[in-house]
């Protein structure tokens, strides 16, 4: 059985839509052209570590099976502050011992800091801030907002390099990018104050989207208005942001997205061969026997012993 490290994507720019969004301060509704840009995630396929810690790549069209089993650490040796190539990281095989993923030799290490920092809350969390801006203090962090497909707005904290990827991972009809700082401390103070104080969540969505209950247009008109409320209501220095020319864009879903369905648990294909097709917002798509799309969130099978190969 192999353990399941990473999902291999690239982000490749398509190039800019127009959007019609309506002028919110237009008594008659007038509309105004705005730009969108459109990026496409090329799945390269799964990052797998063999039980001697290579590591080797499955890519789409590869059969395999999926069970469930112990988690094992997240750590890898791969830098904190910049992109590698990550098949030629090292993974640690020791198996997790704590709640955010990590063996106890790595629980105080750079990477299982940073996750306390981003994942965590309150005061323990912004210790583990402070560390990571001592130690990387010319890293940027951005803080971001995206509209999700029911029309919600979610705030989080990113590191500037991963922008692009970070939204890839997340189910969502358009995002941008709201501060962007060297100070992770600060970051993280302001998707506090904004998911408590203004109605914005710091989650995501719980289950897969498969179609959109908001235009594009409508997202666009949503996240304005949130941001003009952000300027106006809250005591948050966001720079000076141009709310009519922000820097809006999309990783657009695949098309395999509708026709999926949600596996919500990993017993019901234990015995069954899968076809990695694709990934997107946090999903797997998988082709099973008869032709079904099934879609499994990666939380359930990474950093596990889950799959096997046929």
């Amino acid at each position: 059985m192999l353990v399941f490290r990473l999902v291999y994507k690239d982000i490749k720019a398509l190039g800019e839509s127009e959007v019609k969004s309506k002028d919110l301060l237009s008594f008659f509704g007038s509309r105004r052209v705005y730009k969108v840009k459109d990026y496409r995630l090329v799945f390269k396929g799964l990052i797998v570590q063999e039980s001697n810690g290579s590591l080797s790549l499955l890519e789409p069209g590869s059969t395999m099976r999926l069970v469930e089993s112990q988690s094992y650490c997240r750590w890898h040796n791969g830098p904190l502050n910049s992109k590698d190539n990550p098949l030629e990281r090292r993974y640690c095989l020791n198996p997790s011992k704590s709640s955010l993923g990590y063996c106890l030799k790595h629980l105080r290490s750079d990477r299982a800091l940073y996750d306390k920092c981003v994942s965590g809350m309150g005061s323990e969390a912004l210790n583990a801030c402070k560390i990571i801006d001592e130690k990387y203090p010319d890293l940027e962090h951005v803080v971001y907002l995206t509209v999700l497909p029911t029309g919600k707005v979610k705030v989080g904290v990113t590191r500037k390099f991963r922008i692009l990827e970070r939204i890839a991972e997340q189910q969502h009809v358009i995002a941008t990018q709201l501060v962007v700082t060297r100070s992770v401390v600060e970051a993280r103070k302001i998707e506090m104050k904004l998911s408590s104080e203004n109605g914005i969540s710091d989650k995501g969505l719980r289950s897969l989207s498969r179609t959109n209950s908001i235009s594009v247009e409508q997202a666009y008109n949503i996240l304005e208005s949130t941001i003009n409320n952000i300027v106006r209501n809250m005591d948050i220095d966001i720079g000076n942001i141009d709310i009519e020319n922000m820097d809006v864009f999309r990783i657009k879903s695949p098309g395999i997205l509708s026709k999926a369905e949600e596996l919500k648990s990993i017993d019901m294909v234990e015995n069954k061969d899968l076809v990695l097709r694709d990934y997107w917002g946090g999903f797997l798509f998988f082709e099973d026997g008869n032709g079904r799309i099934i879609a499994v969130k990666t939380t359930k099978i990474l950093h596990k012993k889950s799959i096997i190969m046929l």
